[in-house]
């Protein structure tokens, strides 16, 4: 949006013309919202593998955040899991890449309910990074559980949000009776 901006925004520029640019920009942005919404609304978007995880997230996520979530995917599939250590509550399962000597570590908890990974995505992004997808992949993990799904990217909170702006863009009109 800063570049948006930059191109139709001039220091010289008055507050009234400020104002009449940023309503062109807002309108620019939700003309390229709407027609996202129409493309997840017209067509499934393509599976690139054939688990049923990815299918859920593809009927869960707007397209652009699956389409993020399908590159975490594909890069999982770089990484292998080197060991996988056990006590009586979680497995931890190491995770490298083969040209990194990072290591990372995915917890998950003995009923597979709850995953964890050492590089913090979920909890920074609110999206499965590829360590634990590459662990739900190895495992045969058939669902994301619904705590992995966060509302915020998914297409129902789109539409609430569409809902709210169509109401803010066509306000009510009240009409005063007289007697």
């Amino acid at each position: 949006m800063n570049s948006l901006f930059e191109k139709v925004v001039h220091p010289q520029d008055s507050v009234l013309q400020f104002v009449t640019q940023y309503e062109y920009i807002m309108d620019i942005r939700a003309e390229r919202e709407n027609v996202e919404a129409c493309k997840g609304e017209i067509s499934d978007p393509p599976l690139r593998a054939s688990y049923d995880f990815e299918k859920q997230a593809a009927n869960f996520y707007t397209r652009n955040v699956f389409s993020k979530f399908q590159e975490l995917l594909h890069d999982s599939t770089k990484f292998r899991m080197i060991d996988i250590a056990e006590d009586d509550e979680s497995l931890s399962i190491r995770i490298v890449h083969p040209n990194s000597s990072r290591v990372r570590i995915v917890s998950v908890s003995k009923d597979a309910t709850s995953y964890l990974c050492s590089c913090n995505m979920f909890a920074r992004d609110g999206l499965l990074c590829p360590h634990i997808l590459k662990v739900f992949t190895n495992r045969d993990v058939q669902e994301i559980p619904d705590k992995y799904l966060h509302r915020r990217w998914s297409k129902r909170q789109q539409q609430r949000f569409q809902n709210i702006s169509q109401v803010l863009n066509h306000p009510l009109e009240f009409q005063v009776q007289t007697s």
